[in-house]
């Protein structure tokens, strides 16, 4: 592993990114930690990308498309090791970093596997937290079950639309939503709506 190595940490909670640099400065001895609070401070300092040995950013911030800039980053620099750091478990995120070849997942609160994460992604190997694996294991199923127009209509549910208010903003017929409707609560096996605006709000749709 060469020396030193060059990182760089994106997040938005000022405190969190000082104390993640801390940990990375105690573990990674020499190492190189550049801070950002966002992507658009990070992207100023896009001469330096080349150098990095490892992007660590945080899924969700503010008024920010972290899925567009890491597109673009895999264009870019298709290359470079990104470990994704979190607050929240959501099928959704977790499926996108997985199918954009995300290196790594972590909680914010998984401070004992930070060191082997980074140590695993440096040397070309994938590694998401085993609470990320096991919550995916057992509820990618799900995910994967419910198609497009299932996710817009729980979305509408969300949002509390009618059965009526549904089916003229899709532009189908009433019976249509009725349908998909109880294919939701068959495939998620759930049946009050109460537990499906839970569901989605914890595990995919809603932010």
């Amino acid at each position: 592993m060469k020396q030193p190595l060059n990182f760089a940490i994106v997040d938005d909670h000022t405190l969190f990114l000082k104390g993640l640099e801390e940990l990375i400065s105690q573990g990674f001895k020499n190492s190189n930690v550049n801070c950002f609070g966002s992507i658009l401070e990070f992207q100023s300092h896009r001469s330096t990308l080349s150098e990095l040995d490892l992007l660590i950013c945080d899924i969700e911030l503010p008024g920010e498309d972290v899925f567009t800039f890491f597109n673009g980053l895999r264009r870019s620099f298709p290359n470079l090791p990104v470990l994704v750091i979190s607050m929240h478990k959501k099928l959704s995120i977790i499926k996108k970093c997985k199918e954009l070849q995300i290196d790594g997942y972590l909680l914010k609160d998984d401070d004992d596997y930070l060191s082997e994460a980074i140590n695993a992604i440096l040397k070309g190997q994938h590694f998401y937290s085993p609470r990320i694996v096991e919550f995916y294991s057992k509820y990618s199923n799900q995910l994967n079950n419910i198609s497009a127009r299932e996710e817009e209509i729980i979305l509408l549910m969300v949002k509390g639309f009618s059965n009526l208010e549904i089916s003229d903003y899709l532009s189908v017929g009433l019976e249509t939503v009725k349908t998909h409707k109880r294919n939701i609560r068959t495939k998620l096996g759930m049946h009050d709506l109460s537990d499906i605006i839970s569901y989605a709000k914890q595990n995919f749709l809603i932010k």
